[in-house]
């Protein structure tokens, strides 16, 4: 089967703030097959309470692909993050995506330039994916992801696309 849902080549730069759901530069939560391709974000994302199941992500916040029964496998690609992340609450924070609730996908090829935070004890905060469903396996979040210090908080989208060799 054919994934009949594409996000691509878009580009937050505003501000996103979400008061108790998912929340994501590009997309809050994706429920179905999808490739979310060539994105980028260079917004600050944030959420306050989160209770848990509710995620922070640079591209999206929970990423519910395609389930395990089908042929399709949804991915997430080319993506870039550099926007600052911050959760507030006992949720998941990733760079790229917040949650990751297993199906069939595959997570490549994406960078996290942006500083990622939830203060929060017991809060799943990480460069790339936040956290996993328990029926997810590492393998589908892919080692060609790249995750880069944030040492310039003035970092702009077009300095961290130089720096990953998408613009000269």
């Amino acid at each position: 089967a054919v994934v009949e849902h594409v996000i691509r080549n878009c580009t937050n730069t505003g501000t996103v703030h979400a008061l108790t759901d998912n929340v994501g530069g590009i997309s809050g939560h994706v429920g179905a097959a999808c490739d979310i391709t060539n994105c980028r974000n260079a917004g600050k994302i944030s959420a306050d309470a989160l209770t848990s199941g509710k995620c922070v992500g640079g591209i999206a916040g929970m990423f519910n692909p395609s389930p395990k029964n089908e042929t399709s496998v949804s991915t997430v690609s080319g993506c870039i993050n550099n926007g600052e992340l911050v959760g507030v609450g006992a949720g998941s924070v990733g760079g790229i995506v917040g949650f990751l609730n297993g199906g069939k996908c595959e997570i490549t090829q994406n960078s996290n330039y942006g500083s990622v935070t939830d203060a929060t004890e017991g809060a799943k905060v990480n460069a790339i994916v936040g956290s996993l469903a328990d029926d997810s396996k590492a393998d589908e979040v892919k080692d060609d992801n790249t995750a880069h210090a944030s040492t310039d908080t003035d970092a702009t989208l077009e300095a961290a696309l130089k720096a990953d060799s998408t613009i000269s």
